[in-house]
């Protein structure tokens, strides 16, 4: 039986969003995906806590996601982000050099920064690795970008080497 949110988020991706290019539809009914992913093997608590980080995510400064991201320039050095001992305890170093990176890279900007941060910290289980980050760092895409762009973003974010994005 499967455990962690993050494991009923990865078989959303790949039934739900796939499938809808990118998005779920507004009219499913929570209780019916539950109904589904309970009959997939996950337990109904983790299934709930799951469709609930997604709406929290969903909730969260929705003008967040259509801000872009700027590359750094070069000229002035990127602000150092200070993290606290909760999100040291909860976002290991080589997670807090993936969003250094990809801020850097203006993939994601200092509020999707913020929010992954803070969604990472949501999954309930510490520390979070890089790849756990990764489906994290989809899902905030796949809300700033929406469909096709945020599944190619989100291929290589999770499939490619981070320092490809430097190039």
């Amino acid at each position: 039986m499967h455990d962690r949110i993050l494991d009923v988020l990865a078989f959303l991706y790949e039934t739900h969003f796939a499938e809808l290019d990118g998005e779920i539809e507004e009219n499913l009914d929570p209780s019916c995906i539950v109904t589904g992913l309970k009959a997939a093997g996950f337990s109904e608590q983790v299934a709930q806590d799951a469709i609930q980080w997604l709406g929290d995510l969903d909730e969260m400064a929705p003008d967040a996601f259509f801000e872009p991201g700027e590359p750094h320039n070069g000229l002035c050095p990127v602000p150092q982000r200070i993290y606290t001992l909760e999100e040291m305890a909860c976002v290991n170093i080589s997670c807090r050099g993936l969003l250094h990176l990809l801020e850097e890279t203006g993939v994601i900007n200092p509020l999707q920064r913020e929010i992954v941060i803070e969604r990472a910290c949501a999954l309930g289980f510490t520390p979070v690795d890089a790849h756990d980050l990764k489906w994290v760092i989809l899902f905030v895409l796949r809300g700033r970008y929406g469909s096709s762009i945020a599944c190619s973003m989100a291929e290589d974010i999770l499939f490619r080497d981070p320092s490809v994005l430097l190039h």
